[in-house]
């Protein structure tokens, strides 16, 4: 959920990049021709994801930039980052796609990064960002939330279990109307 990705973001201390990120199906409905723009309408697999999710990853965009600062908040410029695969079979691989806007969901987007072929993260051909508000945080029991991390310089694997198994006590412990018991 929401509220356990910011716990684990503030309440941890082993990890130098933390992510979360969830499939989306969406539909591609404008930007599909290198010379229109119109295309049919065509469902594309997708996964929104925080602004950590590539550097979590070790990853960087081969053409472009990754998502940053609070990129996915509601009154921000929508953007996406494209996949290899979808960039070479959609728009066969053209130099120009960077800066140019497809229309995902009824959304205009800016492409604003393409990934490395090795990148297959689930097989999605798009990436847009989610902003989660720590602010308005409701529904721990809500989870739809995936998350990966990578660990700081010198912090094992033990070490971090050991941590994130202190966090889920003290948070089964704060919250037991939320968590079973056997946690």
């Amino acid at each position: 959920s929401q509220p356990e990705f910011m716990d684990y973001r503030s309440l941890t201390h082993v990890f130098e990049n933390l992510a979360a990120y969830t499939g989306a199906t969406l539909t591609l409905t404008s930007g599909c021709a290198a010379t229109s723009g119109a295309c049919e309408p065509e469902r594309v697999r997708g996964i929104a994801a925080t602004r950590d999710l590539f550097p979590a990853l070790g990853v960087s965009p081969i053409r472009g930039r990754n998502f940053k600062g609070d990129e996915g908040r509601a009154g921000r410029e929508p953007v996406l980052i494209v996949s290899h695969a979808f960039w070479q079979n959609r728009f066969g691989g053209s130099p120009d796609l960077l800066g140019k806007v497809l229309t995902l969901n009824g959304v205009s987007r800016r492409v604003i990064g393409i990934l490395p072929r090795d990148v297959t993260l689930a097989r999605a051909d798009v990436f847009i960002p989610i902003y989660i508000n720590p602010d308005s945080l409701a529904g721990r029991a809500t989870n739809y939330l995936s998350g990966v991390a990578r660990l700081k310089a010198n912090v094992t694997i033990d070490q971090a279990q050991r941590e994130l198994d202190a966090l889920t006590r003290a948070t089964a412990a704060k919250y037991p109307n939320v968590y079973p018991a056997s946690m």
